[in-house]
């Protein structure tokens, strides 16, 4: 900053502020494309967690059948349509869940994915449940 003689400060001189232009510019420049990514990581961490949310409730739902001494019974995670209705009453999710046959899809900030269960509960092993994208 520029001072006069007397000692009153006069402002920032025209060199000073397209300094500090140029140098807001750089920052932006770099913030925004790593803002952009960390949204992307977020959206695929949400989906990943929704998917780890569908696994433990298969399992869980596989064990209190193992415990209560039912192999099979109306209530299990089936492959269908009513497997995915029952398993999707078992998560507790932010996002909305629909199914259709024996998946369930739900949009994450505009990103659709669909989980699959394949294959159902049997009498020793719990569903198993994909993600795609």
């Amino acid at each position: 900053m520029k001072k006069n003689l007397a000692g009153n400060e006069k402002g920032f001189t025209l060199i000073e502020l397209i300094v500090i232009i140029v140098i807001l510019g750089i920052l932006a420049a770099v913030a925004i494309p790593k803002y952009q990514d960390l949204t992307a990581e977020a959206r695929t961490a949400a989906s990943e967690g929704l998917l780890g949310a569908a696994r433990g409730a298969a399992v869980m739902k596989f064990a209190k059948n193992l415990a209560s001494g039912n192999t099979l019974t109306a209530n299990q995670i089936s492959a269908d349509a009513t497997g995915a209705g029952t398993l999707i009453g078992l998560i507790d999710s932010d996002y909305s869940l629909a199914v259709s046959g024996g998946t369930f899809t739900t949009d994450i900030n505009g990103t659709t994915y669909t989980y699959t269960i394949s294959p159902g509960e049997t009498s020793t092993s719990p569903a198993s449940i994909v993600k795609s994208p």
